[in-house]
């Protein structure tokens, strides 16, 4: 199965969430070796992020809220309408480029989770984000 590198990002969530459980190890060992084909999307994803950053200028702050943030564009020039404009193009282009990204698809990730025993609670968002990736009962 190949997942889209937006869905990567809950999908590593959900195993976080995982992680600090004790389950049997076989379940334990599929769940490492998720997080492990996981983590290796989300790096690759990153990695040419950072890459568009550098190249747009585009410099990433926290926002006024939790979780939001803000772009700003380092492209310098005189204080015209000319310059205001290659700025809004680049940050335009820049969301544009992430967005296709994120929905991008990675590599074939084959692991499959053996069902949760009963006694485990988590919330329907992380069985949501891990569903995928489940043997059926």
């Amino acid at each position: 199965m190949k997942i889209i590198n937006r869905h990567a990002a809950e999908v590593q969530q959900a195993l976080g969430v995982l992680s600090g459980i004790n389950l049997p190890i076989k379940i334990s060992l599929r769940l490492a070796q998720l997080a492990d084909e996981v983590e290796r999307q989300v790096k690759a994803c990153l990695k040419v992020r950072d890459t568009m950053l550098k190249n747009y200028q585009i410099t990433v702050s926290r926002g006024q809220k939790e979780g939001q943030f803000q772009l700003t564009t380092s492209i310098t020039g005189a204080d015209s309408e000319e310059t205001q404009k290659l700025k809004e193009a680049a940050l335009i282009e820049f969301t544009n480029k992430v967005n296709e990204l994120l929905d991008e698809e990675g590599a074939e990730i084959t692991i499959r989770i053996p069902v949760l025993p009963d006694n485990i609670v988590v919330n329907s968002a992380t069985l949501k984000a891990l569903l995928p990736f489940m043997e059926s009962a």
